[in-house]
């Protein structure tokens, strides 16, 4: 059977967007995610201004880089998370004004 035209990419297309959005299926995972739109932060910025505890955030920030939708670095005593790329900074941004702000859900 001949394939439609285009449908191999559209396969591989959706398979990368279900990938995607599975990582962020958990409200910890997008509030990081959310959180850091700002800019890099440290573990501990990060667990304040996504209300989360430390524990939490190591915990969920491992299935985000095994994601690939965030990378971490260490300095000294000191680990930095930050956004990994800026595809997922655009799909961040759009899944932040879809849930992450207050008012109306569409």
């Amino acid at each position: 059977m001949k394939s439609i035209e285009g449908a191999d990419e559209l396969a591989t297309a959706a398979e990368h967007a279900a990938d995607f959005l599975r990582t962020l299926a958990h409200p910890a995972r997008l509030r990081m995610v959310c959180a850091l739109l700002g800019g890099e932060l440290t573990a501990g910025e990060l667990a304040q201004r996504a209300g989360l505890r430390a524990p939490a955030v190591s915990q969920q920030a491992t299935v985000l880089e095994a994601g690939d939708l965030i990378r971490r670095r260490r300095d000294a005593r000191t680990v930095y998370y930050r956004l990994s790329s800026p595809a997922v900074r655009a799909q961040a941004r759009l899944l932040h004004r879809l849930f992450c702000k207050p008012g109306p859900r569409r």
